[in-house]
């Protein structure tokens, strides 16, 4: 996505693509490609299914940040949030019709939390950051992501990474 990101933002944002951002993305990508351990993916297995539907997140991805950072300066923070999650919660909404779950108060609870914090706070700080950085350096940060779910695979699912991750 960062890639996609920094070529978009040049495109559709206007920005001067910077020489550090493009070092930055080339030492990224080859951690990257270290953590995903490309020698696993091949024609006959879902690694290679999984590997499209990855790069197809990442442009989907680099597309709601360019957008985001063309109406970031139009509209607050806050109701940048709540028109995804307006237009989220509709997109999703046909599949409480087809799903069968039940709640309880315990999950109320955590759906709560789920929406307030890694929803409302979450996205309503990432679009006022967005606000005040160029898109591409965004999407450089989004490389963050996979480095902390290294950390929190190992912290909290006991994973032990591999030396190829290690150096990723």
């Amino acid at each position: 996505a960062p890639i996609f990101v920094a070529i978009l933002a040049g495109i559709f944002l206007k920005e001067k693509i910077e020489k550090i951002t493009v070092f930055s993305l080339a030492i990224s990508f080859v951690g990257i490609v270290l953590i995903a351990s490309p020698e696993k993916v091949s024609p006959d297995n879902q690694n290679l299914l999984g590997l499209l539907m990855a790069i197809l997140a990442g442009i989907c991805f680099a597309l709601w940040i360019v957008f985001s950072k063309k109406v970031a300066s139009d509209y607050t923070a806050f109701r940048l949030t709540f028109y995804q999650s307006l237009f989220a919660g509709l997109l999703l909404f046909p599949s409480l019709l087809i799903l069968d779950f039940n709640l309880n108060l315990g999950k109320i609870f955590l759906i709560l939390i789920l929406g307030g914090v890694h929803v409302v706070l979450a996205f309503t700080l990432y679009y006022n950051g967005l606000k005040t950085v160029k898109a591409q350096h965004a999407g450089v940060l989004g490389y963050i992501e996979p480095l902390a779910a290294v950390v929190y695979a190992m912290l909290i699912f006991g994973e032990t990474p591999t030396l190829h991750t290690l150096l990723g």
